[in-house]
């Protein structure tokens, strides 16, 4: 089973196979930590949210079908519904009051602070629209 295709090693981990299971995990584990880590930009949240993408596919693994896409792929969906999910939970809780904001930004206005916004924007983009071998570069 070392040498076997993600295919492969899907049907024996849907029958069950721990073995299989554990090497389809060591294949992607690495791809997936580096596609969330280069997002997030936090090394333990990536190790977090990687975990949680293999927990979701051992969930979903008996639903899985082979569909002409390589599994990497299905496991990289999985990966960017958890962080779209991980993101709006995120913006739900970092609300501030207004008079909390405008402490911070004493002296500096809200042009400063908007291009700043905008420069990260750009930036995260930019990144989202590598190849997942070129983030890791």
């Amino acid at each position: 089973m070392r040498d076997s295709s993600d295919a492969e090693l899907v049907t024996h981990a849907q029958r069950g196979e721990v073995s299989a299971i554990g090497r389809l995990y060591d294949r992607h584990r690495e791809s997936i930590f580096h596609y969330l880590w280069i997002r997030v930009d936090d090394r333990q949240l990536a190790e977090d949210l990687t975990g949680d993408v293999f927990m979701r596919m051992l969930d979903a693994l008996p639903r899985y079908r082979m569909q002409g896409l390589p599994f990497r792929a299905w496991l990289y969906r999985i990966a960017h519904n958890l962080l779209v999910d991980y993101v709006r939970k995120m913006n739900h809780q970092a609300t501030l009051p207004l008079d909390a904001v405008e402490d911070q930004s004493m002296g500096e206005g809200p042009e400063r602070d908007i291009e700043q916004i905008m420069q990260s924007e750009r930036l995260r983009a930019a990144l989202l629209g590598l190849e997942p071998t070129q983030c890791e570069v």
